[in-house]
């Protein structure tokens, strides 16, 4: 007899579950009372008493209604009953017409964690309103829904916005598997994920080890390599600028500059991988550094972490060298193909998605 409308549901829930069949009998009455519906309702599919099934019609019958509090009633009992058995009803509300449904429907399935439910917590991610609650709901799934997170990353027709979202996701879920799987997922064919990927990482002070150094160092050839690629393109772009004595080709000089400044960014984060310091974070957080000194901390980075080959082709993208001096040193190792400048422009504009920014594009 609580004046509190809440308390009286909790009061019905907990009469179901220490209750006889006697009490099961008094909540089939209270399906029909506004105020005591939910508690009844969960308490008859929580303990599976008798009047379970009339309970079930009833879920039945407000799921099909017109009124939306009817369906997101629906979707809390679903919830909280937290069987996952339940978990087919909640597929139409995932995808109802109301979004405060929706949103309901979204804290349920986190509560319920079926793996059938993760496909339509990911797609909520896509409405502003939804995706406070879908982002919770996710990480309530944790490992569950990391092969689903992974395609969805991988899948380039996906918007950047949206994938990274999904790495900002797992890196909320604090444990040792979900670093490893940011770590395993830097192998994604889109340089701007990889960036976020190594990031978070090197925020966490993430180390890798055994083989994952070996993975690291390829990552770092592939860097160079497409950093070739780019000087090679600077060069023609230069050499066109100054034959027709115009200042047309500046905004794509400068675009791709600054696609070879993100690489130069994503090999200091590579390295803060085989060596976590704090020299490598106050690089990550570089923006109380001037210019100068950011530049003189990358460059006294290299020797102290990489020695050979790979020192050998890092260092002339961080020394004030020209375009030519650092071509001649990388150009025998990479072989970036002689083209054109129209050629140049249209491998460009048909980059693979992800090989560069669509501001270069």
């Amino acid at each position: 007899q609580d004046p509190s409308r809440r308390v009286r549901c909790r009061a019905v829930r907990v009469m179901c579950h220490l209750g006889s069949s006697l009490e099961a009998g008094d909540a089939l009455t209270m399906l029909h009372n506004p105020d005591l519906r939910e508690g009844a309702l969960i308490g008859l599919l929580s303990e599976k008493a008798e009047g379970m099934f009339a309970a079930i019609a009833l879920m039945n019958d407000l799921s099909q209604s017109a009124l939306p509090e009817d369906r997101m009633l629906v979707a809390r009992v679903i919830g909280e009953v937290r069987n996952p058995d339940f978990y087919r009803p909640l597929l139409p509300l995932l995808n109802d017409i109301s979004a405060d449904v929706r949103k309901e429907a979204l804290t349920a399935a986190g509560k319920l964690l079926h793996p059938a439910l993760i496909s339509n917590v990911l797609a909520a991610f896509y409405t502003p309103y939804l995706r406070e609650t879908a982002i919770s709901a996710l990480m309530e799934f944790s490992e569950t829904a990391f092969p689903e997170i992974e395609r969805e990353i991988k899948n380039l027709r996906n918007p950047i916005q949206y994938r990274n979202l999904l790495i900002k996701t797992v890196n909320q879920i604090d444990s040792p598997v979900a670093n490893d799987f940011l770590f395993d997922t830097l192998c994604v064919g889109d340089r701007r994920v990889r960036f976020t990927i190594l990031r978070f990482l090197c925020l966490k002070s993430y180390r890798a080890a055994g083989k994952n150094q070996n993975k690291i160092r390829l990552y770092l050839y592939d860097e160079i390599e497409w950093s070739t690629s780019l000087l090679a393109g600077l060069e023609v772009l230069e050499e066109q600028k100054r034959a027709d004595k115009t200042d047309v080709s500046d905004i794509l000089i400068n675009a791709v500059n600054v696609e070879i400044e993100y690489a130069k960014e994503r090999i200091i984060l590579l390295l803060g991988l085989l060596h976590p310091s704090k020299k490598v974070l106050k690089l990550t957080n570089a923006l109380h550094l001037s210019k100068e000194q950011e530049q003189a901390d990358r460059l006294s980075l290299i020797p102290e972490l990489l020695t050979g080959e790979l020192k050998t082709l890092c260092l002339p993208l961080f020394e004030d060298l020209t375009v030519s001096q650092r071509l001649a040193v990388l150009r025998p190792q990479f072989l970036p193909p002689v083209m054109s400048f129209f050629d140049r422009l249209m491998s460009f504009l048909h980059m693979p998605s992800g090989d560069g920014s669509e501001w270069l594009k």
